[in-house]
C-alpha cells in the first residue's frame, strides 16, 4: 500500500459522477494485514510480477505523452431500442487537460467542434457561427447536462477527475492479472472512513491495463476498457477505448487511427474563448445538432 506523493491534478474529465465514494475501513485494514501467501501456480509464477509503482504508471494511460493527435471514428450508443450513431473526425490532445475534436462532413465541411480546455468547454456550430461555452465543476457534470456523446476525449485515457493528493493504492494479485486499487479519505458525520475511487485490471502478460472503473457509493458507476495498443515513438497507447456509463446506460467508443505523438500544437488549437463573428450562448442551451 502506498500513497503516491505530491499527485495533484487538474480537473479534466467531463464524467458527471462524484467522487470518492464509502467503502469502510475493512479495506485499508485488510491492505496492510501480513498473509502469508498461498505457493504460486504454475500460470502466475510463469508471468512478470507487477510492482505498486508499475501498476500506477500503466494506470496513467496519457503517462509520457506530451500531445497526440490523429484520425478518430466516434461510436455512441444511447441505449434503449435507438441503433448507435457513429461519427469521424480530428482528434487533438494536449496533457493533462485540452483536447479537440472536429467533426468534419461530406466536401471537407467542418460540421461540429468541441473543445476542453481546462475548466472551460466550447462547443462550435461553424454553420451557424455559433459557440455554447461554459465551466466545468468539481464533480464532472457541465453547466446544463449535455449526455455522455460530449465528454471531451482526455477522459477516454482515463484521465478522471481527482484530487489525488490524499489518495491511496494498493494491490491485489492474481493468477493472470493485478488490480490496483485507489482508496480516498470520506468524512461525515460518523467520522472519517475509506472509500474506494477507482479499480484498474492489469494483465500480466502483456503489462497492459484491461479497464478502469468509477465507484459511487460502493457500486461502479462507470467502466472504461482499452484495447488494441500501439507503440507510437516508444509510447504505448490504444487505438479503441470505450467509456460506459453503467447508470443510464450509455457507451460512447473512440478509434483512433493515423497517430502522432509528442509534437507541437498550436495553442489556437485549444482556444475556448470565441470572437467576432461567433455569437456566443451559455453552454446548457446547447441542442446537440442532427446531420
Amino acid at each position: 500500500m502506498r500513497k503516491r506523493p505530491g499527485m495533484k491534478n487538474t480537473d479534466r474529465s467531463f464524467l458527471r459522477h462524484a467522487v470518492p465514494v464509502v467503502l469502510g475501513l475493512f479495506l485499508l485494514a485488510a491492505s496492510c494485514t501480513i498473509i502469508t501467501p498461498a505457493p504460486p501456480s504454475p500460470a502466475d509464477a510463469a508471468l512478470p510480477r507487477i510492482t505498486l509503482d508499475e501498476a500506477i504508471s500503466l494506470r496513467d494511460i496519457l503517462d509520457g505523452v506530451d500531445t497526440l493527435r490523429g484520425t478518430v471514428r466516434i461510436t455512441m450508443d444511447l441505449g434503449g431500442e435507438a441503433a448507435p450513431q457513429s461519427i469521424a473526425g480530428y482528434l487533438a490532445i494536449r496533457n493533462p487537460d485540452a483536447a479537440r475534436f472536429t467533426y468534419i462532413g461530406p466536401f471537407g465541411i467542418v460540421l461540429f467542434e468541441a473543445v476542453a480546455n481546462g475548466d472551460v468547454l466550447t462547443l462550435y456550430l461553424p454553420r451557424q457561427m455559433t459557440a455554447y461555452t461554459g465551466s466545468q465543476n468539481e464533480d464532472g457534470g457541465a453547466e446544463g447536462s449535455i449526455g455522455a456523446a460530449d465528454m471531451p476525449f482526455s477522459d477516454l485515457f482515463g484521465a478522471f477527475t481527482l484530487d489525488e493528493s490524499d489518495l491511496i493504492f494498493f494491490l491485489e494479485h492474481r493468477e493472470v492479472e493485478t488490480i490496483l486499487y485507489g482508496i480516498s479519505p470520506v468524512t461525515d458525520e460518523s467520522g472519517t472512513s475509506w472509500g474506494i475511487v477507482e479499480k484498474v485490471v492489469i494483465d500480466r502478460e502483456t503489462m497492459r491495463p484491461v479497464t478502469r472503473e468509477r465507484f459511487v457509493d460502493g457500486t461502479v458507476v462507470s467502466r472504461t476498457t482499452y484495447g488494441e495498443f500501439q507503440e507510437i515513438n516508444g509510447i504505448v497507447i490504444p487505438k479503441t477505448i470505450t467509456i460506459a456509463d453503467l447508470v443510464s446506460g450509455q457507451t460512447i467508443t473512440v478509434t483512433l487511427s493515423n497517430v502522432t505523438a509528442n509534437e507541437s500544437l498550436a495553442e489556437e488549437v485549444f482556444e475556448t474563448t470565441p470572437g467576432d463573428p461567433w455569437t456566443v450562448m451559455p453552454l446548457d442551451q446547447f441542442i446537440p445538432p442532427t446531420f
